[in-house]
């Protein structure tokens, strides 16, 4: 599994919030700090609490690996097991001060 490139996130993140007026300047710093060498971007949803993203990685993940997103509310691990064994879901729900001002619904 091919690890997602900074360009790719910021492809990413400017198709799914496409139907909102977002800078592409804001989408940028989103990409770079967002974007973790060796996970692959699985997607990308809000949350109440800003961006929902789904990451997958084909190894363990540490958790000090986040650390550089700064504030995010919920980190889920996931195993796939039975699905796949050596793959990892991780689910990440990150704060995001640049969308307060971004109607979701």
């Amino acid at each position: 599994m091919k690890p997602t490139s900074n360009r790719a996130m910021h492809k990413a993140l400017a198709s799914r919030l496409a139907s909102r007026e977002i800078p592409d300047d804001v989408l940028k710093s989103l990409a770079d700090r967002l974007t973790i060498d060796d996970l692959t971007i699985g997607g990308i949803d809000f949350c109440p609490y800003g961006i929902c993203i789904d990451y997958f990685s084909e190894k363990p993940v540490e958790l000090a690996t986040f650390k550089p997103l700064g504030k995010y509310r919920e980190l889920r691990l996931f195993p796939w097991g039975i699905l796949d064994d050596e793959l990892w879901r991780v689910r990440l729900e990150v704060h995001v001060p640049e969308l307060q001002t971004v109607r979701v619904r």
